[in-house]
Order: C-alpha cells, then sequence, then structure tokens
C-alpha cells in the first residue's frame, strides 16, 4: 500500500473518485457507513444527515455493520510500517469520516477501535485525545468553511492560497483563526481591529523529522522583494521569544519587538494545518538508513530500484565488461575461500518515502555536497583500469567501498595508512579511493576527501556525517599538533566521539562505521603510543606505483585529469548491489568467518597481528564482490599476499608490552652497574641515583653461584624507565604477567612481585625471566662478567658524566665501550697512565683472546 505524494491534497482526493486502486483498497467505505439503516427505519431507507446522529447506533444492525466494516480495513495495518505511511492512512481514514457526515457515536466508536488495533499491532499508539485532536483536525477545515459560506457570518476558514496564490504551501492549508494574511503582512485580529506584527508574509510549508532522534522542524517560507524565500529551523528554537530573532540573520522580519506575537502566530499555524503539512523525513548523518534498507548518499537516497545517472529504465542483457549491478547475480566465491551461492530475486523496493539529508550546520551540507557524480562511470572505470595493477591502489580502492560492509558483517573501523617520501603517488592513490563515492578534489569545499589541516573537533564531527562512508585525510604533516593524530586515530577505531556536557545535561554523542585512508611522509601509528589503535591501522610504507619514472609520471598525471571528470558512480552502484542482495548477507557473513580465520590462522602468535585478521579479510571480501559488481575483474586479485610483510612490520611493533620489555632490558644493559648483584657494589658501594634493582651476574662454578634467572627492577624505577619511554607502567607490568615473563613467589597476592637482596635489605622487586629476556635477541651483552672486565663500567659512567650525556639503549652503551677502550689502549701502550697499565693489559689479552691472571 503507498502513501500519496506530497503534491496529492485533500482536495484533489475528493474531487478525483477515481482514486488509486491501492489507496481506495485501504479506506473504509464511509459511504456505506453513512448510509446505514436506522433502527427504527424501514431497510431500504437512509440515515438523512439532519436526523439524531447517536440514534439507532447501539441497536445490533448498525453496530455489527460497523464492527465488519472496521474489522475489513484495520487489520491490513502492520508493525513494519513507517511512521508517515500511517499518518496517511489514519488522514485518509478521518477524511473519508468527515466527509460522509458520521455520527458523534460512529466517530468515537472508530477512533476507538483504531487505537485498540495500533496497540495490539505497533505496541504503541496515539493516545485517544490526539486521536481525536487529528480528527477534529481533518473535519474542521471542510466543514467549518461550508458552514461559514451557508451562514454568510463572515467567519469562514480563509485558505492561505486565496490570501496569497503564489505561497508555498498544500490547497488545504488555511490561515489560523484570529489572524490575517496578506501579500504584505500578517495581522492580528483583536475585535474590529487589526495589528500588524509582521511586515512579510510568513507560513510553515513543510515538517522535518529526524529518524535518529525524533526532533521536528518546519521549513519556514516568507516573500520578501517579491521572492518567496525559505529556510529550515528547528522547532525548538521556533517556539522561542528568544532564539526566534535568530531568523533575522535569514531576512525575515522579525524582532524582540515582535518575538512572541511570531511565536504564537506559527504555534496557531501549525496547529490547525497539522494535516496539511507536508513531512519529510531527514537524517543528520549519511549511510544506512531504515534498517538498513536503504542507504542516504549526499542527499540522495539509494534503494533497491534506484535509477543511477546514465541508466536506462528499460532492462536489457548486460554485456561483458559493463556493469553489472542492474540485475541480481549468482557470485560464487572463487578466491581464498571456495563456496557457492544462489542469488534471490530483486528485493521489495526498498522503504516507503524520502530520507533527505538535512546537517546540523553549514559545514555538514558541505560535507553532503561533495558526494555526487560527474561524467560517466565506463569513463571512470576505464581510467583507473591502469591504476589497478598495483597492489596498494588495490587495496585503497577496497578500503574505500568497504566502508559500508562493516555494518552488514558488524565490525570494527580501521584505517589505511600510506606513508612514504613525498610526491610518490600517495595522493592521487587517495584520490582514486575518493573518487568511488563523490568530487576527488581535497582542495574544493565540496568534495569527498579532505586535509588533515582541520581541528580535531571537526575530524570527529566529519566522521559522525559520513556514517558508512570512508573518512579520507591527505597529508598528516598539516597537522599543528601532532598528538592530535593518536588521538583521532582512536576516536576513529572507537567508532565513537568525545562525550561533552551541555548546560542541563550532556549532549548527544556521535557514532559512526567508517574506513580512513590517510597519507603523510611518517606512518601515522608513529603519533601514538597505543597499541590498539596501531592494531586497527594498516600501514603502507612506500609509493604506491613502486616506480618513479616517466612511465608513472604520465600514469598520474593522466588519472588526476580523468578523475576530476568522472567520478561519484561506482559507490552508489555498489550500495545498491548490497541492497539487491540483501538475501546473500548472512553468506557473505559465512565467507568471511573462513577468510578470517585463515589469516589468523597466517598471524601465528603475533597477537597484533591476529587483530588485523578483521581488516584483511573484510578487504579480501569486498574485492571480489565488488569486482563483480563493478566489472572490475582487477579487484579480485589478491591484493594481500604481496603486501603482507609491509602490512604486518609496523603491526609486530605494536606489541606495547613486547616493546617495553626490549627497552627496559636495553635500560637495564645500559645501566648494569646500578643493579645489585655483580661486582661492582664490593669496588664502589651504591650508586648516587641509588639501585636500580637486582641482577647477578653470571659466575663460574668455582664461584658458587650459576647463571643469572632474572632482571628485578625496584618498581618506583621501573615505572619512572617506562614512563621515560612512553609506556604505561600498569597496562605494561599486567600484560608481562599474563604472559608468564615474570618471576613471582608462589605466597605473593598480586602474583607480580618476587623478593630479591637488594643492598642490605630484601626488596618486592618486577623480576623479568633470563628465558623472557632472552627470547628478544639473546643474552644481553652487558649481563655476563665475563664479557666485560670490573673497571668497565665505572670508566663508561665517567666518560658519560664527562659529556653530559646517558646512554639509554644498549647500541648507545656500545659505542660508549668502544670509547673506552680505544682511550685505555692508547694510554697504555704510551705508557701516560700507571694506572692504566693492568687494565690495558687486560684489554689487549682480551684482543689476543690470551687468558688473564689466574
Amino acid at each position: 500500500m503507498e502513501t500519496l505524494p506530497p503534491t496529492q491534497t485533500h482536495s484533489q482526493t475528493t474531487e478525483n473518485k477515481q482514486a488509486p486502486a491501492e489507496i481506495q483498497s485501504c479506506l473504509l467505505d464511509w459511504d456505506q457507513v453513512a448510509t446505514l439503516p436506522a433502527a427504527d427505519a424501514t431497510p431500504s431507507a437512509s440515515a438523512p444527515a439532519t436526523e439524531d446522529p447517536t440514534r439507532g447506533i447501539g441497536e445490533s444492525g448498525n453496530a455489527k455493520a460497523l464492527d465488519r466494516l472496521i474489522a475489513d480495513r484495520l487489520h491490513e495495518i502492520e508493525p513494519s510500517w513507517t511512521t508517515g505511511r500511517l499518518e496517511t492512512f489514519i488522514d485518509q481514514f478521518f477524511r473519508q469520516l468527515a466527509e460522509s457526515h458520521a455520527s458523534e457515536l460512529a466517530v468515537n466508536e472508530v477512533i476507538k477501535e483504531l487505537h485498540r488495533t495500533l496497540k495490539v499491532q505497533r505496541g504503541t499508539a496515539p493516545t485517544l485525545p490526539r486521536l481525536r485532536r487529528m480528527y477534529d483536525i481533518v473535519a474542521a477545515a471542510p466543514q467549518a468553511q461550508m458552514g461559514a459560506e451557508a451562514k454568510g457570518d463572515g467567519s469562514a476558514t480563509v485558505r492561505v492560497q486565496d490570501c496569497l496564490g503564489d505561497a508555498p504551501v498544500q490547497p488545504g492549508t488555511v490561515v489560523p483563526a484570529g489572524w490575517d494574511v496578506a501579500s504584505q503582512a500578517i495581522s492580528r485580529l483583536r475585535g474590529e481591529t487589526e495589528e500588524e506584527i509582521l511586515s512579510a508574509p510568513l507560513v510553515i510549508s513543510g515538517r522535518l523529522t529526524n529518524i535518529a532522534d525524533g526532533t521536528e522542524a518546519w521549513r519556514l517560507a516568507w516573500k520578501r522583494e517579491g521572492q518567496w524565500h525559505e529556510h529550515i529551523v528547528n522547532r525548538v528554537e521556533a517556539a522561542s521569544n528568544r532564539t526566534i530573532i535568530n531568523l533575522a540573520a535569514v531576512g525575515v522580519p522579525v524582532t524582540s519587538n515582535n518575538a512572541a506575537e511570531v511565536v504564537q502566530y506559527l504555534a496557531d499555524f501549525e496547529a490547525v494545518n497539522l494535516v496539511h503539512l507536508p513531512q519529510v523525513r531527514v537524517s543528520s548523518q549519511m549511510g544506512w538508513a531504515e534498517g538498513m534498507t536503504s542507504f542516504l548518499w549526499g542527499r540522495r537516497l539509494i534503494q533497491t530500484q534506484t535509477l543511477l545517472d546514465g541508466e536506462e529504465k528499460e532492462e536489457r542483457p548486460v554485456a561483458d565488461g559493463e556493469n553489472a549491478t542492474d540485475r541480481p547475480a549468482t557470485i560464487p566465491f572463487t578466491g581464498q575461500v571456495e563456496a557457492d551461492a544462489q542469488a534471490g530475486t530483486d528485493a521489495e523496493a526498498g522503504t516507503e518515502g524520502k530520507i533527505l539529508f538535512r546537517g546540523a550546520d553549514t559545514g555538514d551540507d558541505q560535507l553532503a555536497d561533495g558526494f555526487h557524480p560527474s561524467g560517466r562511470f565506463g569513463e571512470w572505470r576505464a581510467a583507473i583500469l591502469p591504476a589497478l595493477a598495483y597492489p596498494r591502489v588495490r587495496l585503497a580502492v577496497a578500503a574505500s567501498l568497504s566502508a559500508p560492509v562493516l555494518a552488514i558483517l558488524d565490525l570494527a573501523n580501521f584505517g589505511v595508512d600510506l606513508c612514504g617520501e613525498t610526491s610518490k603517488g600517495k595522493t592521487t592513490t587517495l584520490r582514486i579511493a575518493a573518487s568511488v563515492w563523490g568530487r576527488p578534489d581535497e582542495k574544493s569545499p565540496k568534495a569527498a576527501m579532505s586535509g588533515w589541516n582541520s581541528t580535531r573537533v571537526w575530524r570527529e564531527r566529519a566522521s559522525t556525517v559520513l556514517n558508512n562512508l570512508p573518512v579520507i585525510l591527505d597529508e598528516t604533516k598539516l597537522v599543528k599538533r601532532k598528538d592530535d593524530i593518536g588521538e583521532f586515530l582512536y576516536e576513529m577505531a572507537s567508532g565513537r566521539g568525545r562525550g561533552r556536557g551541555s548546560l542541563v545535561g550532556t549532549q548527544r554523542t556521535g557514532t559512526w562505521h567508517t574506513v580512513l585512508l590517510s597519507s603523510g611522509e611518517a606512518p601515522a601509528t608513529s603519533y601514538s603510543n597505543d597499541a590498539g589503535t596501531k592494531a586497527r591501522v594498516l600501514t603502507l610504507w612506500g609509493s604506491p606505483f613502486e616506480k618513479s619514472d616517466a612511465t608513472t609520471a604520465i600514469l598520474v598525471k593522466q588519472l588526476n585529469g580523468d578523475l576530476l571528470r568522472h567520478y561519484g558512480h561506482a559507490g552508489p552502484r555498489w550500495v545498491r548491489f548490497l541492497l539487491r542482495h540483501k538475501d546473500q548477507w548472512p553468506l557473505w557473513r559465512t565467507w568471511y568467518a573462513r577468510i578470517q580465520a585463515q589469516y589468523l590462522k597466517k598471524a601465528g602468535a603475533n597477537a597484533v597481528v591476529g587483530r588485523l585478521a578483521d581488516a584483511f579479510a573484510v578487504l579480501a571480501l569486498t574485492g571480489h564482490l565488488a569486482g563483480k559488481a563493478l566489472g572490475l575483474p582487477q579487484l579480485q586479485r589478491n591484493f594481500i599476499a604481496p603486501l603482507w610483510d609491509i602490512l604486518t612490520a609496523e603491526a609486530a611493533e605494536a606489541d606495547r608490552a613486547t616493546e617495553a620489555l626490549r627497552y627496559a632490558v636495553d635500560w637495564a644493559s645500559a645501566h648494569a652497574e646500578e643493579f645489585w648483584g655483580g661486582r661492582r657494589e664490593m669496588a664502589k658501594g651504591q650508586p648516587n641515583t641509588g639501585w636500580a634493582g637486582h641482577w647477578a651476574a653470571d659466575r663460574d662454578p668455582c664461584g658458587q653461584t650459576g647463571p643469572w634467572e632474572f632482571v628485578g627492577f625496584l618498581p618506583m624505577k621501573l615505572s619512572q624507565v617506562l614512563q621515560e619511554g612512553g609506556f604505561d607502567y600498569e597496562a605494561v607490568v599486567r600484560t608481562w604477567r599474563d604472559r608468564g615473563w615474570l618471576l613471582v613467589d608462589k605466597a605473593e597476592d598480586k602474583k607480580r612481585y618476587h623478593q630479591a637482596l637488594v643492598g642490605d635489605h630484601r626488596r618486592k622487586l618486577i623480576c623479568l625471566t633470563r628465558k623472557a629476556v632472552e627470547a628478544l635477541e639473546g643474552p644481553p651483552e652487558v649481563a655476563s662478567e665475563a664479557a666485560e672486565p670490573v673497571w668497565l663500567p665505572g670508566a663508561v659512567r665517567q666518560l658519560e658524566n664527562k659529556l653530559g650525556i646517558r646512554a639509554q639503549t644498549l647500541a648507545e652503551r656500545q659505542a660508549f665501550v668502544q670509547v673506552v677502550r680505544e682511550a685505555v689502549t692508547e694510554s697504555w701502550k704510551t705508557g701516560s697512565s700507571p694506572a692504566a697499565q693492568g687494565a690495558g693489559d687486560q684489554v689487549v689479552r682480551e684482543d689476543r683472546k690470551e687468558p688473564g691472571p689466574g
């Protein structure tokens, strides 16, 4: 059952008795109700309109007939009906009832039965008083007009179009009682006088309802300098004396002096014309709508039967290489997981009615305006074909297309970061990805991509608007505050904006499903220390076009020119393909799970790379399906296998616990003399900075001590060391404990400490096991006293103090050791220092591999 088009009015339906069959079938036959025989009338007599309206209504004949007619029609109400569809049904319902001059008792009975049916079918229903008011509004306009004309008392309801013939309102719209609308002003009637309250005609031409939060807005129209102007205002703003004066900024002649009167006029106008105001559903987010049965792309709603630019309504066979989205197709999966699927028939055409985009501000409208088509789909496809020979470009295009797929598979957001030297094709690759959906020009105010030179709040709100669409940002070096990059990566992956308060509570927090595509000279993840973020961003280092020769330069130049002429065709075709194959979504989820399992297996023990399996799987699935849907078989070629090492390199480093372990061990190696357990404490005692912990050096059997078992840090010292390295102490230690890298006393409650001697006391330490340390890259050289003489740590420290530099890593300390060795050797050769003679002898013996003194 279809609703009336917005332009079809009440007067049109009453004049045209031959309404469409779909509409007639959903209306009660009130002609029969009006002519039901009264209890005391003959069976062939009709109840006259002037007869007592309640007479005989309680008798069994009339009641049963009324019940039968109501039951025959009200059962058609379905729980799946949209609000707009239901309101249209009720409007037609009541209109026919009013025109049939049904009795008041009949009206009340119908309203009660309608209320009961809605409660049963939908779980919720308008209240009985509200339904009664809806009926009264419908009945008032035609009947008041008729009654006033008959009486000739001047109280006739005046239609707006009788006063303003060119007003953008429906023909049934009337002037509210107590007001006068003229071509130059609006006046309020006060007895025998009129008081002008607005120096221009003003009307409400439509209502807008936000499908996300249910908030309403009005479309206002006013005449200024002979032209009608329109502006959308939130209903709450137009209902307040303080905020309605903001309309003065767009040309409405409202001031603080007449604000209260204008507010009252608009309230009265809406009340009397509620059923005549076209209602439009709007959304401040693009992407999936109405239970994923339609998709808002820019300002256009994509549904299963939507015809896109360049398409003809007539069906015709699809030739090889042409777009295959015009009809459902069987799509067997022949990639990494083999499966077959039987395609179903076309689904019913989307949701009823339209959904329009309405941004919360002008910047949102700019974003929506960037998503539009230009040129031809075939030309765009021909332009990008040469570029799809490169795996990085194929991955970027698949990532752009996978944004709406995330919601279908219920997956978390992820990002793709193109990084490397400048002028190597990164921006061009982003333009290819953006051209899938809209204008690929980051310098244009209305484009499907932007730059990183924006605020953190803008990036958050843009992500909210671009729901189920990719967020494409070029060049991270444009960000003024580099910490913003890491913060946004975290927010992007979480899919939720930052919570904010308002004057009376909390603001609505934006949420989104998206894929981020970014570019920069340095990896975007290098600006974040969060391992979870790095596990959600695929970092692609190097030129997307692999070479920087003359042939590549020509290709890139040609691409940039073609993409500015042909864009915005593939995305809507891809979405329509997804809608037309909604019956296959469960099968696609099965395919995805199998692909993901393969990538998890390939990731092995690396937990961070394993988390990237989600992104790898959705990219592979999207590439396969989109290749079929868009006639781009190149997208079905495996683009992850040739990039595996590059994609996992950054992820391997994202294991923060392992990186923290390596950092702590390097620090310990560079500061070995600060740990109790070697020989240094016997020579010079406690260092000036205090003991760092316990690290017993290897001894031979004669020393009655075996190999060292652990590197133990005093908790406060370890916290300081990890903080200097940018690590979270608590998170790192917990992970070390969970991975079994800590030596823990059995009786220790927190399962993180081991007691060992530090100086003259036993202290609780965070002790890294030798197995965990050597698993990094083998045992550290400084941990063994056989590897260096007793005097070497002190000499290195003296050199550090002299230079004012402290070695932080094992490599830095080895460089200091080399300098000290060279200096001591030179002193021994020249005999300039008697104290260096013994040390020099030992250096020479080590270089010659001679045994030292017994």
